[in-house]
């Protein structure tokens, strides 16, 4: 399957996804989101996160999952123009899984704005060795959507986006937070 084209110099290139690529995550990044200054996990098969209450797991847990569904809501093929199949920006209810209302109230200290906000980092590797890198930026953009930047591997976040194989983020203790923490 292929998610579109997009221009890289003169040449078109095609992002492929699922099995086709075949990458596994190996540590997630988590920076001024929620109370988390700067967080790097580790993944294996099975990753347990413990700590005491407050430490932030569940907001780990939170990121984790929120990251993969801006990639998701962000990823918006276009086979037919070649034209970049990432969006800049999106409307905060076109994020599938959100764990508030707006999701630019869960930068770290304050809303996010314009020129602060929050990110989140995915790390992978490839079958063959080769290492696979996102990070997606959330701030403010206009008319109050969410403004996206992302910096590394496209062909990786559109294997993150897949619709076919999406990626998720196991988090059982999660299933009853509701709308809005208090």
């Amino acid at each position: 399957m292929h998610i579109g084209p997009a221009k890289e110099g003169n040449e078109k290139m095609f992002y492929q996804t699922g099995d086709q690529i075949g990458i596994t995550l190996v540590r997630i990044e988590i920076e001024d989101f929620k109370r988390i200054r700067k967080l790097s996990i580790r993944l294996s098969p099975i990753t347990a996160i413990v700590g005491g209450n407050t430490s932030g797991k569940s907001s780990a847990l939170q990121a984790a999952q929120l990251g993969i569904s801006i990639i998701q809501a962000i990823t918006k093929p276009d086979p037919m123009t070649g034209a970049d199949p990432f969006l800049k920006s999106v409307p905060n209810d076109a994020v599938l899984y959100r764990p508030t209302e707006n999701l630019l109230d869960l930068r770290r200290g304050a809303a996010a704005s314009q020129k602060k906000g929050y990110s989140i980092s995915y790390f992978g590797v490839k079958s063959n060795g080769e290492e696979k890198q996102i990070k997606i930026v959330i701030m403010r953009g206009k008319n109050a959507n969410l403004s996206i930047k992302r910096e590394g591997d496209d062909c990786f976040a559109a294997t993150l986006a897949s619709r076919d194989k999406p990626f998720a983020i196991l988090s059982p203790g999660l299933s009853g937070i509701p709308l809005r923490e208090e």
